[in-house]
């Protein structure tokens, strides 16, 4: 393969052996270092830190440590969490839980905003008998208007059902 590159780049020179910052160098047949005991990790290259810092999945919070701390409902550890609201990970088991009244919030908002679709599906429909019996074209609005209404309900009762609630330990 070396004579290959240098027929076709006749100035081709080979890179020196490569060395590490400690000098060491690395075997030429096998490419191994010879610095360090073999079944150890290697000191040029380390394991990348854990992604979501430390991993403190054994460590019990101490008592001194601001911010709310919240219960899981599934595996009873408690965890840290920086807002009063939202939904979270818990650290310990995975489950996706809320903190606060986020979940019943947002699932009110819901169903207050798919029943007045549904009123005013129903008003339309009305004033659609009433005033404009000859413009088909309006039932399609209403349809429009009550599938979004009853859209919105059926994502409330998913909401109320979908998370459970971590408790906050005080």
């Amino acid at each position: 393969m070396t004579s290959d590159k240098r027929r076709i780049f006749p100035d081709y020179i080979p890179p020196p052996p490569y060395r590490e910052k400690h000098g060491r160098v690395v075997d030429d047949e096998e490419g191994n270092m010879s610095a360090w005991p073999p079944g150890e990790p290697s000191p040029a290259f380390p394991s990348p830190p854990y992604p979501g810092g430390p991993n403190l999945s054994k460590v019990q919070y101490p008592r001194d440590v601001s911010g709310p701390r919240y219960q899981c409902p599934e595996c009873h550890h408690q965890f840290l969490f920086h807002r009063l609201m939202g939904i979270v990970v818990c650290p310990f088991c995975q489950q996706t839980v809320t903190v606060g009244k986020f979940n019943k919030k947002r699932s009110t908002m819901y169903l207050i905003v798919g029943l007045l679709l549904l009123v005013a599906s129903a008003i339309v429909m009305t004033a659609y008998f009433i005033w404009f019996p000859k413009e088909p074209y309006i039932l399609i609005s209403v349809l429009l208007i009550a599938v979004s209404g009853f859209a919105g309900l059926i994502k409330s009762a998913h909401l109320r059902n979908q998370y459970p609630d971590a408790l906050r330990v005080e």
